[in-house]
């Protein structure tokens, strides 16, 4: 993802010279979890090399990413050990920390005494970054590859962020066509 973000920071920069419009001209779509981690690296690039602050970095972010579910089986929502992160990704790591302080002390301010949501919801829970949440919490629409899809992820797989933020769960079909392409 940060070769990728490097090639759409620099083609938006020879285009438009700087980063003041980088929210209405770029749109990254996260297809399933393992490039959800383009939101903490995009959150370090505004934040360390163009010298956004944290909350303004992740209004852009928000508004610049969409994520894709396409899969509602267990096993292929990754979760990511902390450790290796923190290891291997130390600033990116701080980013999606910062995003879960930010994102458990919203939840905790909405529902007071449910310890429980928050925990279920919260992007890292028991020594693991879960994926799909940090995809969720950083973009503005979710969706799955189709409306029965759509509709299970809303009422089941991420039932609880999908009654709290509803706006973002929409159906919309990704499919691209070679001529399109």
């Amino acid at each position: 993802v940060s070769a990728s973000l490097q090639d759409i920071i620099r083609q938006h920069l020879e285009v438009y010279g700087d980063m003041k419009e980088f929210a209405d001209k770029v749109r990254i779509q996260i297809n399933d979890t393992h490039p959800a981690f383009i939101i903490a690296e995009l959150m370090r690039v505004l934040t360390n090399d163009h010298e956004h602050k944290f909350e303004e970095a992740f209004e852009i972010v928000k508004e610049v990413c969409s994520y894709t579910n396409h899969t509602v089986l267990k096993e292929a929502l990754e979760e990511w050990d902390i450790n290796h992160i923190k290891e291997i990704l130390p600033a990116q790591y701080h980013m999606v920390e910062r995003l879960n302080y930010m994102f458990c002390s919203q939840l905790r301010s909405k529902y007071p005494n449910d310890e429980e949501k928050v925990r279920r919801m919260s992007i890292i829970e028991g020594g693991k970054i879960k994926m799909a949440h940090l995809a969720i919490v950083g973009s503005h629409k979710v969706n799955g590859v189709a409306a029965l899809h759509t509709d299970i992820i809303k009422e089941k797989l991420f039932k609880d962020f999908s009654e709290m933020m509803p706006e973002k769960f929409v159906n919309v079909t990704n499919g691209v066509t070679q001529r399109r392409w």
